[in-house]
């Protein structure tokens, strides 16, 4: 389980780590959820969003799957990636959440709120 901030800082730095090696990277990732609020138990999940270019290819899939494995060899807990290509981003509930209580990641921090602003292109 993550503990307190020192680990939560922890596990932010060991995903952009491995994020930073992969060919093409996604627009932006966001911790969100218990983990971020940190209220999270020795039961609850790591919830991720990955926002990626539109039309990535299977690797990037693949390689956000595999970082979710390696995540919960880690921590001890299940790791559940939300993943939209960028078109696929639209005002919705869960991304107002997000945008409030979510931890930045990885990439560009403030696309998501861009985007639901109308001040990104699809």
């Amino acid at each position: 389980m993550i503990q307190a901030a020192k680990g939560t800082d922890l596990f932010i730095e060991f995903l952009s780590q491995r994020i930073g090696l992969w060919p093409l990277s996604p627009l932006q990732v966001t911790l969100f959820g218990s983990a971020a609020r940190g209220d999270m138990g020795n039961r609850s999940d790591i919830d991720l969003l990955f926002i990626i270019p539109d039309g990535a290819s299977d690797d990037l899939y693949e390689r956000i799957a595999d970082l979710a494995v390696e995540a919960y060899g880690l921590t001890g807990n299940d790791v559940r990636p939300m993943t939209y290509e960028a078109a696929e981003v639209h005002v919705a509930p869960i991304f107002d959440s997000i945008t409030s209580e979510g931890i930045h990641v990885y990439g560009d921090e403030g696309w998501l709120r861009r985007r639901l602003a109308g001040k990104t292109a699809a």
